[in-house]
């Protein structure tokens, strides 16, 4: 359908190339996932009327010249190229200016090289104006002119796009990054979740993301991160490095335990940010102690840093209640603690919506960046093991007794119900009650005179 729309742009003595991610991922092997087109040589009316031919349209971003088709069960993006007149701050201080513009002047105004590959529709020509194929297999983030200025996105972007692809940060434009850290500002919360969303979903290593943030200066915008940066770890059992390259290699095991256990987007989500937070305690609790340098209580608190890190990105209320506990309980069977069947049942009610089977990834990430030295130990197996065993391992203990069974019992509801079913649930934690007729009789007897 796309050479048939093609072929018409062309009769109307136009030209039509597909652009931007497409192009890019077709460069790199990948499966192009979007259709964007941008059309040259056509007025915007006459595209419409031509579009509409085709499909559905959605002219909901028209005043920036993007006319969204819906056919065929897909939808596709056709755009008019423009020059942008800046006339305030933010994503829309900008006023478009619709001009005939060449293709490769239409190209310069995107972020990256790559990004600015166009191909004919219609004879599958590549244009490579700026050497985006030679970034490509170089595996380089290069800004394609000085318009990169134009929206401080896009070294946001630039963080996703490290981490998705393993991608460096060429030096010129770190530089040109750095020269706009103070941009950031003007940036709204929900456009900078969006690109830290893609980084934890779609990065095959997500260190590059986060180096990416080293190079250009912009980690100093996430303190929580760059405090990590020159952290010392005592290298007896943390070989790699400094917590920053700790980090570095849990969130990239992560990402790996992900692909490996084939994690919905939610749940991978959980893991890789699980793996950032985890040792932001330990800016607050290192010292050098006896010879070694020790960050006690350091999983405890991760949850004051990790809750203020993921409101800067703009995290959803369910994410940061799964992530918080799991950072913090990290730690939870560190030696000489061995994981029982009792304590295995309290700390699935401790992670709430999270899950015991999440905290074992995140501990095994966790295990596993350090270095040569990274290894999983047993205790999570073990762990793992017993929450099975006890039906927790993907959802916390559930009360046995409800009050319903109250009620069949012959009680009237009252406030007295709650006290009963958390001192009957805190009997179920320990041990004492395994079952529905063992939890009847203790209460038989707990509110007997």
């Amino acid at each position: 359908m796309l050479r048939q729309i093609a072929f018409k742009i062309q009769e109307m003595g136009g030209r039509a190339f597909l652009v931007g991610g497409s192009v890019r991922d077709a460069a790199m092997g990948l499966d192009p996932k979007d259709a964007d087109v941008e059309v040259f040589g056509v007025h915007r009316d006459a595209l419409v009327e031509m579009l509409s031919q085709f499909g559905k349209l959605d002219m909901c971003g028209a005043s920036f010249g993007v006319i969204k088709l819906w056919a065929g069960g897909e939808d596709f993006d056709f755009s008019l190229p423009r020059r942008d007149s800046k006339v305030g701050k933010g994503h829309k201080g900008f006023v478009p200016e619709f001009s005939d513009l060449t293709p490769e002047e239409a190209a310069e105004r995107r972020d990256f090289t790559w990004d600015a590959m166009m191909q004919d529709i219609i004879t599958g020509e590549v244009f490579d104006f700026f050497g985006g194929m030679e970034d490509i297999e170089s595996r380089t983030i290069r800004a394609t002119s000085e318009a990169f200025r134009e929206d401080p996105l896009r070294v946001l972007r630039g963080m996703q796009f490290a981490g998705r692809f393993e991608m460096s940060v060429e030096r010129h434009t770190a530089q040109v990054c750095s020269e706009m850290f103070a941009d950031f500002h003007d940036l709204s919360i929900e456009r900078v979740w969006t690109e830290f969303e893609k980084w934890a979903v779609k990065s095959s290593r997500p260190s590059f993301g986060l180096r990416f943030l080293e190079d250009t200066l912009w980690a100093e915008h996430f303190p929580e991160v760059a405090r990590l940066m020159g952290l010392h770890q005592d290298p007896q059992w943390h070989p790699e490095g400094d917590t920053f390259e700790h980090t570095c290699q849990a969130v990239d095991a992560a990402a790996d335990i992900a692909v490996r256990e084939g994690l919905s987007k939610e749940d991978r989500m959980v893991l890789v940010f699980s793996a950032l937070c985890h040792d932001f305690g330990k800016v607050e609790t290192t010292e050098f102690v006896d010879g070694h340098i020790r960050s006690r209580g350091h999983a405890d608190a991760s949850e004051a840093p990790t809750r203020a890190f993921m409101a800067r990105i703009g995290a959803p209320a369910w994410l940061v209640e799964r992530v918080v506990p799991l950072a913090r309980e990290h730690m939870v069977f560190c030696h000489p603690h061995r994981p029982t069947a009792r304590a295995v049942r309290r700390l699935s009610v401790r992670l709430g919506d999270a899950s015991v089977q999440m905290l074992a990834w995140v501990m095994e990430a966790d295990q596993r960046a350090r270095g040569p030295a990274g290894h999983v130990h047993g205790i999570v197996q073990e762990m793992v093991a017993l929450a099975e065993r006890e039906q927790c391992h993907e959802s916390q203990v559930q009360p046995i007794l409800m009050g319903r069974h109250l009620i069949q019992m012959g009680m009237r509801p009252s406030r007295e119900f709650g006290r009963i079913l958390a001192a009957a649930f805190e009997r179920q934690l320990e041990g004492d009650i395994s079952s529905l007729e063992e939890a009847m009789e203790w209460a038989r007897e707990f509110v007997a005179p």
